[in-house]
């Protein structure tokens, strides 16, 4: 019998984060995505600050022991791009 197909991500870890004032009101939220391979992780984090009308898109890659290989985030202010 052979061996079962090994999967090209080790572990992956994913979730959402209620951004909230003080009082408890929602202002927004995040979602996250953690994924580790052989060589490394790649975090991923979609974040909607609706208070401020902000989206920021973030993704960050690391080696095996956490250092910072590359990110990139980019802005959307009101529905245009505001930065990169």
């Amino acid at each position: 019998m052979a061996p079962p197909p090994r999967s090209a991500l080790n572990r992956r870890l994913h979730g959402t984060i209620a951004y909230r004032t003080a009082d408890g009101a929602a202002v927004g939220h995040e979602h996250f995505d953690l994924s580790s391979h052989a060589d490394g992780h790649v975090l991923r984090a979609l974040c909607v600050l609706d208070d401020v009308g902000l989206i920021r898109d973030v993704t960050l890659a690391m080696d095996q022991a956490w250092r910072p290989l590359d990110g990139y985030c980019r802005l959307i202010r009101n529905g245009a791009h505001e930065a990169a």
